[in-house]
């Protein structure tokens, strides 16, 4: 079979192998660098990052809720209705925002995009998709009220996964999600996090200029 394969090729394949050779002892020690809290940006000062936020979390809602109970007697918590009456609602908070259709699997829109809580116009509109190992499907989201993204470069109102940011407004944030929905945070301290409960979303700054949002 060597008389078959030219030199030329043969050295050429045996150069390559060499270098990933190479390449392979030195990923392996940036790979197992990415696990050291004291490097920056690395998993393990992330993760160092997050168990403080939950420390700091526990240690300040770590306090039980008292009861009071009486020795030698059964407790019991009772609730008296209306016994079948009808009440009248005379204000109800109105909406800040519109609702995840996704969480709660409910209909939260006309037919024709108009939404409930809100009344705006919420379109997604897909310009393309690039298949391959890495796909590609460019989606945009269209939101009448997305007023922040007015001069935005894919059309004023428009959004997509590439193009979501953060605003600073006032004291805290403001994040515009690629669904066109936008979420309010206050502005954690450096090493701190703040957990969206609704959307179950956690914000971590991990440094003054470096914020990490999490999902889930």
């Amino acid at each position: 079979v060597d008389h078959l394969v030219p030199t030329t090729l043969k050295e050429e394949v045996l150069r390559q192998a060499a270098s990933l050779r190479a390449m392979g002892a030195e990923l392996r020690g940036q790979i197992a660098g990415l696990a050291d809290p004291a490097a920056e940006h690395s998993i393990g000062a992330l993760l160092m990052t997050l168990a403080g936020a939950v420390a700091s979390w526990r240690s300040r809602n770590g306090h039980g809720q008292s009861v009071n109970i009486k020795p030698g007697l059964v407790s019991q918590a009772k609730r008296r209705g209306g016994e079948g009456r009808l009440g009248v609602v005379e204000f109800e908070t109105p909406a800040k925002g519109r609702p995840n259709p996704k969480k709660n699997c409910v209909c939260d829109s006309t037919i024709r995009s108009i939404n409930f809580a809100m009344g705006s116009e919420s379109v997604a509109h897909t310009d393309f998709s690039l298949p391959g190992p890495f796909p590609v499907e460019w989606t945009r989201t269209y939101c009448s009220s997305l007023d922040a993204y007015d001069r935005d470069v894919v059309g004023a109102r428009w959004i997509t996964p590439f193009t979501t940011r953060f605003d600073c407004v006032d004291d805290g944030l403001v994040f515009h999600d690629a669904d066109g929905r936008s979420h309010e945070f206050t502005l954690p301290k450096v090493k701190l996090a703040h957990y969206n409960a609704i959307e179950n979303l956690t914000l971590i700054r991990v440094s003054n200029d470096t914020l990490v949002l999490c999902r889930g």
